[in-house]
């Protein structure tokens, strides 16, 4: 009868092919998804490799060939030491301590007019007919810094920059994301950074990653998972997003409760943002960007580059192989360790066993029955295995300072003191110290492009009142009432090295500076 009525019943995927081939916008998004999910694709057999060294588990060549690995080989995963995720947490607690220093400084001189007790801008007795000028320049870059200091503050900025500055020595890089959201207990729009994990994340392909920075990126998408509630909280269809089963995901913790992935992407070509499923309709159309910013509000740290590539060899690919050799030392140091301890053999033709286990369980020792031993001249004999070569232990500890050159750390850093003359230290420290300078300069330039950004949507949606209660009433009388422009008005820089923690050699030069200025 709906045939006959002139209605025909299209199937739900196949009225989303026809809603896709008649938008040329979601068709290019869905290409765009399906093509950055490809490029995380191509990098997952190194992710999982990285993953496993980072847990403390051996990744074995048997998992590339996809053969099974021995029951004794998934025992010894976690019976491995993890000596690069200990010098990665040490490296990062020498280059970010604290949050970074904001720099400030105006982009020209800003005058406005002085005024006299009366509030009325006081005349010029040289020049009559003009007023006389002030120069607040100063006032506005100290607000400025009291505005970023106080966002990074509040903002739970330290965790989410911290976690991608983890995340980016075993992964390919990390992603912190800029935006702005409504604050419903604060009434008022907030500014936030976020951190998503690697792999939540796709850019577009043909980027190019430029000392650091994505250049020539047209879009990124951020990878989000909501029940239906959640969807129909943010404005989405639910029918849109359950049009095919490849976006379809369970809760480990709620099994019952149906999960679907959809796609947050940001369009630079066209200045567009929205949702995106791999397939179907549009979940809800899409907005232009809330704010003007430069590039696009995703900045990715990446702290090994090769120059042609946008993402290179994670640093703890790079050191496994020596990882992995420093394991195998450790397991036949073991062996010799546990082979050395005082052995006694005897023989239980001429010895009675339980004297024997009962003087063995008094000595905590092992004695092994061994029948025949009698027939020589001993009846019972302690033997024990040769000890470890030097040149083993020569080699492990070449090892490590290879790690710690690879990472960035020294041998103290992990509890390890060598008897090393002191130049071969300072060798050790010296190299180490270069390449813990090599990436605080990246992280600090890092910083610098999410304060940046982070600054530029405050300029837009930031408010009068919200300066007025960061600075304080008396301190905001010289320079309020201002709105965004106020940070629109100056450059935002940060001081380099500000997010290492100041050691005690620099704390004292630091006070002698001080003296001699004063003196």
């Amino acid at each position: 009868m709906a045939e006959e009525a002139g209605i025909i019943n299209i199937r739900p995927e196949l009225q989303a092919s026809s809603e896709t081939q008649k938008d040329p916008t979601l068709k290019q998004w869905q290409d765009w998804i399906r093509a950055g999910r490809r490029e995380i694709d191509r990098l997952k057999p190194e992710l999982q490799k990285a993953d496993k060294l980072w847990e403390g588990k051996r990744y074995y060549a048997q998992n590339d060939r996809q053969q099974p690995v021995s029951p004794e080989d998934k025992t010894a995963e976690t019976q491995i030491f993890n000596g690069l995720r200990i010098r990665i947490r040490r490296a990062i607690d020498h280059i970010y301590a604290k949050n970074p220093e904001p720099s400030v400084s105006v982009k020209k001189p800003i005058l406005r007019p002085l005024l006299g007790p009366d509030g009325q801008p006081q005349p010029d007795p040289e020049n009559p007919g003009n007023v006389l000028y002030e120069d607040i320049s100063e006032g506005r870059a100290e607000i400025v810094e009291a505005v970023m200091k106080d966002h990074m503050s509040m903002s739970g900025f330290k965790y989410h920059a911290k976690a991608a500055t983890t995340e980016a020595f075993y992964h390919h890089g990390a992603w912190v994301v800029c935006g702005s959201d409504y604050d419903e207990d604060q009434q008022e729009e907030v500014v936030f950074q976020k951190w998503y994990e690697f792999t939540d994340v796709i850019s577009d392909p043909k980027a190019h990653m430029v000392e650091g920075k994505l250049e020539q990126c047209r879009y990124f998408a951020l990878k989000l998972r909501y029940t239906k509630e959640e969807a129909e909280k943010k404005g989405l269809s639910w029918e849109a997003m359950t049009v095919n089963e490849t976006n379809r995901e369970e809760d480990a913790d709620e099994p019952e409760t149906e999960v679907r992935i959809i796609w947050q992407l940001w369009d630079k070509t066209r200045k567009l943002y929205g949702y995106v499923c791999e397939a179907g309709p549009w979940p809800v159309k899409p907005k232009p960007w809330p704010w003007k910013i430069d590039g696009i509000p995703a900045k990715p740290l990446v702290l090994n580059t090769t120059p042609g590539k946008k993402w290179d060899k994670p640093i703890i690919l790079e050191a496994a192989p020596i990882q992995e050799e420093q394991n195998e030392f450790r397991e036949t140091f073991r062996r010799h360790i546990v082979h050395n301890r005082p052995m006694t053999l005897y023989d239980p033709e001429a010895h009675d066993p339980k004297k024997m286990q009962t003087l063995a369980d008094r000595a905590k020792e092992a004695w092994i029955a061994i029948e025949g031993l009698a027939s020589g001249r001993e009846t019972i004999k302690q033997i024990n295995d040769a000890p470890v070569i030097q040149q083993a232990i020569d080699l492990y500890r070449d090892n490590g300072q290879t790690l710690d050159t690879i990472v960035g750390t020294t041998p103290a850093d992990i509890g390890n003191f060598s008897r090393a003359s002191a130049t071969e230290v300072g060798d050790v420290s010296q190299k180490a110290e270069s390449t813990m300078d090599a990436k605080r300069d990246i992280l600090d330039d890092f910083f610098r492009e999410i304060l940046r950004c982070s600054k530029q949507i405050m300029e837009q949606v930031i408010t009068e009142q919200k300066i007025v209660q960061i600075m304080g009433k008396d301190g905001a009388k010289a320079w309020a009432p201002y709105d965004g422009n106020v940070l629109s008005d100056c450059d935002l820089d940060i001081e380099s090295g500000s997010t290492t923690r100041m050691n005690q050699n620099a704390k004292v030069q630091l006070g002698i500076n001080a003296l001699n200025v004063a003196s």
